[in-house]
């Protein structure tokens, strides 16, 4: 199997809103992987996200992680799914 290169990758971070989220995705659309968050925000941290809105590697979903539906929208496309 070769390796793929960054910019081929989508990143499913769960709770990327929170404290290590925000700053594990500006080092991952840095290095040219997308970004999808899936994040419900119970902490209000919408606030972190604002700031990746504009970079057209990053994506939000705002959903649960216990709910299918939400997980199902989320998941499309997804090479990578790390959870926070």
């Amino acid at each position: 199997m070769g390796l793929t290169s960054a910019s081929s990758r989508l990143v499913l971070l769960v709770g990327a809103s929170g404290y290590v989220g925000a700053p594990l995705t500006s080092l991952l659309l840095r290095s040219g992987y997308r970004v999808r968050n899936l994040d419900l925000n119970v902490y209000g941290n919408d606030a972190s996200a604002v700031g990746f809105l504009s970079d057209p590697g990053y994506s939000f979903v705002r959903g649960d992680l216990a709910d299918e539906g939400d997980v199902a929208r989320a998941i499309e496309g997804v090479t990578d799914v790390v959870l926070l």
